[in-house]
């Protein structure tokens, strides 16, 4: 039976000195004699097949197949890592899904000083027991410098109800002066369901006025269900 080159190094390192081997194959003693120093070996080339997939734990990937390296690697597309062209996750920690609404068809007015919802701001989204992030940005205007103000509505209910102004609230310099709002928050829990949430705005009194066009800032809208389940 034939001898590996593995197996003939092998046999010398055990056995420290080929001065005396005898090589099976050709019935001459092995070449290069003395010990055998495992820690002067290079491997420059060359392939191993037929081997037990090596453990992550010992610089492998435990895996024979690139998909299933990804996963053992915390890598999986889609999962772990977003796929070329998206940008949502699935991991429990990440992104599961996000919807944005915006205006650009004309300018909004409100003369309520009770909170309305605001006309083309809605998103209605979907989720797990998840908590979601909410952001939204505009610019207002109020015709005699009073105060506008907008919260968020999660089906029906104002997230800052204890509030009389909302989450946000601005007051231009001057009648007519745009003022920008923004603000971003994290729901609670939601319950694994479709959710409407909405902007809702009222005004201090006179005429509040949201830049809704191309022309100024229009505003936007965006909600995220994160995977977040406390």
């Amino acid at each position: 039976m034939a001898l590996t080159d593995y197996q003939k190094a092998n046999f010398r390192h055990h056995t420290h000195s080929s001065d005396d081997i005898i090589d099976p194959e050709t019935g001459v003693p092995f070449e290069g004699g003395g010990d055998y120093d495992p820690a002067a070996v290079a491997i420059t080339g060359g392939s191993i097949v037929g081997i037990t997939d090596l453990a992550v734990a010992d610089g492998g990937t435990g895996a024979s197949s690139a998909s299933t390296a990804r996963t053992n690697l915390g890598l999986a597309i889609g999962t772990d890592v977003a796929s070329q062209g998206h940008t949502h996750l699935t991991s429990s920690a990440g992104i599961l899904q996000s919807a944005t609404a915006t205006r650009t068809a004309g300018d909004l007015t409100t003369t309520n000083t009770s909170f309305e919802d605001v006309t083309g701001l809605t998103v209605t989204l979907t989720t797990g027991a998840h908590r979601c992030l909410v952001s939204f940005v505009c610019a207002t205007t109020n015709s005699t410098a009073s105060h506008t103000g907008i919260d968020i509505a999660i089906d029906g209910t104002r997230f800052n109800s204890a509030s009389a102004y909302g989450l946000g609230l601005a007051a231009p310099r001057g009648a007519g002066d745009y003022t920008m709002q923004s603000f971003t928050i994290i729901t609670g829990v939601l319950s694994a369901a479709s959710h409407t949430i909405k902007v809702v705005w009222r005004c201090g009194g006179a005429t509040s006025t949201m830049a809704a066009s191309t022309t100024l800032s229009a505003p936007v809208l965006t909600v995220v269900e994160t995977g977040l389940t406390t």
